[in-house]
């Protein structure tokens, strides 16, 4: 991913920074459903933030943006546009385009009292980066994370595979909140709800895949919880949880290679397959 640049004609292109220590496009899509005016105003410019693409428009070819959708996202160039394709590292000759540095985007934050740590990008979690790589193998066209929280998953996930359909559920409002003004900033294919583990409030076969990485630890009713996955999901459910004893106080369960497979190993699960990084196991059940 680049960074947005502002031209003089009000378009913006994309520069590649190797020092980006943040999801900058994640990070501006946050700020841009948080606060959609303020933001377009503070740089002058309208900011079409779409995750398939990456295309963004002058102000005076902006269609109106849906403040419940997201702003339009165009995936075409037609002729005569001044769209610019930001995912492009390549700068015009001559252009005066002026980088719109991550460092302005915090400092609009900070300006706002917004918090924006956790769109701050550090070395990935073997359990995330493990995860990720599974589910490149596994093509889901959509899929169900549960237990989203602060997104330790969801924004890597989303700087992988941005165009991924994904639904997020947390019993967080907070954390829904986030995702929410990301989702309408300009991630359209991100649906974020409030709802319980153990009651998951969508039909017998939903999604292709489901996600619940460190998350089973934490629920009393782990079983139900199970119950809940193997409805819902049609072809895989991918697990991670600790494997061995920690101190966090909230982790009132520890399961087995053992456990787990008492809890989804029967029909219609055909297998589920074991890995490992330090300190967590990974499970991955076909069904």
């Amino acid at each position: 991913m680049g960074k947005y640049v502002k031209a003089s004609s009000g378009t913006i292109a994309s520069r590649h920074t190797a020092s980006d220590h943040y999801y900058y496009n994640i990070l501006a899509a946050y700020l841009y459903g948080t606060c959609p005016d303020e933001l377009s105003a503070a740089f002058g410019l309208s900011m079409r933030v779409a995750a398939s693409g990456m295309r963004v428009t002058s102000p005076s070819s902006a269609a109106p943006a849906d403040r419940t959708t997201g702003p339009a996202i165009d995936t075409t160039n037609p002729v005569g546009s001044t769209e610019v394709p930001v995912r492009s590292t390549e700068i015009p000759v001559g252009s005066t385009e002026v980088p719109v540095r991550t460092a302005d985007l915090l400092a609009f934050a900070r300006a706002r009292k917004l918090s924006v740590h956790r769109f701050k990008q550090s070395a990935l979690l073997p359990r995330v980066k493990t995860v990720i790589g599974i589910l490149k193998g596994l093509y889901p066209d959509e899929l169900l994370d549960i237990g989203t929280g602060r997104g330790v998953f969801i924004w890597p996930l989303l700087n992988e595979l941005p165009d991924l359909k994904t639904v997020c559920i947390d019993l967080n409002s907070r954390h829904i909140k986030v995702l929410s003004a990301v989702s309408s900033g300009g991630y359209p294919n991100i649906q974020a709800r409030t709802m319980d583990a153990t009651c998951i409030q969508y039909p017998e076969n939903s999604f292709h895949t489901i996600t619940m990485l460190e998350v089973l630890e934490h629920i009393p009713d782990y079983r139900q919880a199970a119950v809940e996955l193997l409805r819902v999901a049609r072809r895989f459910i991918v697990i991670s949880v600790p494997s061995k004893p920690d101190t966090n106080p909230e982790h009132i369960n520890l399961f087995t290679k053992k456990d787990i497979m008492n809890l989804f190993g029967r029909p219609p699960v055909k297998n589920i397959r074991f890995s490992t990084v330090p300190n967590h196991m990974i499970a991955v059940v076909s069904l």
